[in-house]
């Protein structure tokens, strides 16, 4: 071979690495901003196997389950609200760090206020009892 064909085959074959090159960086900023995303996410889930820790924070099977599926639902397209709203169907209230506001957990949001309320009236009632006796 003369130097000239080796040249040529050498920028052939090169060719074909920055070819290599380029869809491999595409990949990989597609696959890093699926894990940025996953990230976001799996902080407004809870885990429900651990106490209070979300799912980012946790490395239990159940986190480490949901991370996956959250991964794998990026990659085939879906949003953010898509992908909590499932997750949500699946496994209610306890799943989410931020609970939504029903009316039938109104009266769980307003006791400790009644109670409150309730305590400090009948103790300024006791106050004021032994003040004229």
């Amino acid at each position: 071979m003369t130097y000239k064909n080796r040249f040529l085959f050498f920028l052939f074959l090169s060719l074909f690495f920055f070819i290599g090159i380029s869809d491999y960086g595409e990949t990989y900023s597609a696959e890093v901003d699926n894990s940025e995303m996953m990230i976001e996410i799996s902080k407004e889930l809870k885990c429900i196997e651990c106490d209070g820790q979300n799912v980012y924070e946790s490395n239990s099977n159940f986190s480490k389950s949901i991370k996956a599926y959250i991964l794998d639902q990026l990659s085939e397209g879906n949003d953010r609200s898509t992908i909590i709203e499932n997750i949500h169907v699946r496994y209610g209230d306890a799943v989410l760090m931020k609970p939504p506001f029903q009316q039938n957990t109104l009266f769980l949001w307003i006791m400790p206020f009644l109670i409150l309320i309730f305590g400090v009236g009948f103790l300024s009632y006791k106050l004021i009892k032994n003040k004229k006796s």
